[in-house]
């Protein structure tokens, strides 16, 4: 009776391997980008864009070191819905579409908000996406990004732009459940990467605002600098301040903010507490000049005074708009749970009307050479 069961339990052990439904890596296509474009006189019809790399062995000697050079294939096909179009392009493929590597989602601005919420719905629904995909918006040809003659896809140098240089500040960040979450809770009107093609390939530069899955407004690139330092994500960046007939120049440069609502004698109160670090640039050519600790406070304060100048019109700007996509009316109804129902209901409102209130501070750590 022993020896059987140790039979059993031996045969039992066999289908806990994992390899039950193994596949080959080299069977799937591995989909790292998507674009969608409208389909020109077809409001029931959008373009796919689906990029996929495919690796070869290489014969250039400049490629011996790695073994293989990259090269893409792009699939385009007129669909409804994301599911359909994989399902219409597996006929003209040999492997399996795999949404697991998706790096970037790309939809032209030009789609009605209800296929954009149905594309957007898609990817997270999708239960092998990847949901840590950037989303970028453009007014021109989507599926054009995805095509180019480097020899790394389009895909991975759209997402190293946002993942891997280290400078924060002309663009926003923003993945494509982030983007999802923002529609669903009141309170925030959801952002994101504005894309734009140029001389070099693309710019990723500005942002654009959502009402719920509708483009309203667009920030240019100076405003999406304001944008990020309201938000605390500005970093590593390098600006010019006019001070007097000369310029103060800072690098380096890194926000970080605490927003919050108040109440103040029955009116609604924004309140954004700013703090700029970063170090005063050497001039190379005048040499390193000692400032005093009154010189730097000085400097300090003429920048204090610019950026909660560009803050405040920033956000009087999106208040004309009735847009919040600082978060403001989120941080209320986080902050105080029983506000949610007013939050809900009226936020545009109240934040069209509220007072604004920016604290702005700066600390120079350097001291540098001053032109």
């Amino acid at each position: 009776m022993r020896i059987l069961n140790i039979i059993l339990c031996l045969f039992l052990c066999l289908p806990l391997t994992g390899c039950w439904d193994y596949e080959r890596i080299n069977d799937r296509a591995q989909v790292t980008g998507i674009a969608v474009d409208p389909v020109p006189g077809n409001s029931h019809q959008v373009i796919f864009t689906l990029h996929v790399p495919i690796f070869v062995q290489s014969s250039d000697s400049s490629d011996k070191m790695s073994g293989r050079s990259r090269h893409y294939k792009n699939f385009r096909v007129s669909c409804s819905t994301l599911s359909a179009a994989l399902s219409k392009l597996q006929t003209r493929n040999s492997k399996e579409f795999y949404l697991a590597n998706l790096q970037v989602v790309i939809l032209n601005d030009h789609l009605r908000d209800e296929q954009i919420e149905q594309i957007v719905g898609s990817v997270m629904g999708n239960t092998s996406s990847d949901k840590l995909a950037y989303l970028f918006m453009t007014s021109e040809h989507a599926g054009d990004f995805l095509s180019g003659p480097s020899i790394n896809e389009p895909a991975d140098d759209l997402d190293n732009v946002l993942s891997r240089v280290r400078q924060s500040g002309y663009s926003v960040r923003r993945r494509i459940w982030e983007f999802w979450r923002d529609t669903t809770q009141p309170g925030i009107n959801p952002t994101t990467a504005k894309l734009r093609s140029s001389p070099d390939g693309f710019d990723v530069g500005g942002a654009v605002v959502f009402q719920g899955f509708q483009p309203i407004c667009e920030l240019p690139m100076e405003e999406t600098i304001n944008y990020n330092i309201i938000m605390g994500k500005m970093k590593n960046i390098s600006m010019t301040f006019p001070y007097k007939n000369s310029d103060i120049e800072v690098s380096h440069l890194k926000s970080y903010s605490k927003r919050s609502v108040q109440q103040i004698h029955g009116h609604v109160e924004l309140v954004d507490n700013i703090l700029l670090k970063g170090d005063l640039d050497v001039s190379a050519t005048n040499g390193e000049i000692e400032l005093s600790p009154n010189d730097m406070r000085l400097y300090e304060k003429v920048i204090e005074m610019t950026v909660k100048r560009h803050v405040i019109q920033l956000i009087r700007a999106c208040q004309k708009k009735k847009v919040d996509p600082f978060g403001f009316g989120l941080k209320e109804m986080i902050v105080h749970p029983n506000d949610k129902p007013i939050v809900s209901d009226n936020w545009p409102t109240l934040f069209s009307s509220a007072l604004v209130n920016v604290h702005v501070k700066v600390e120079i750590g350097h001291k540098g050479a001053f032109n």
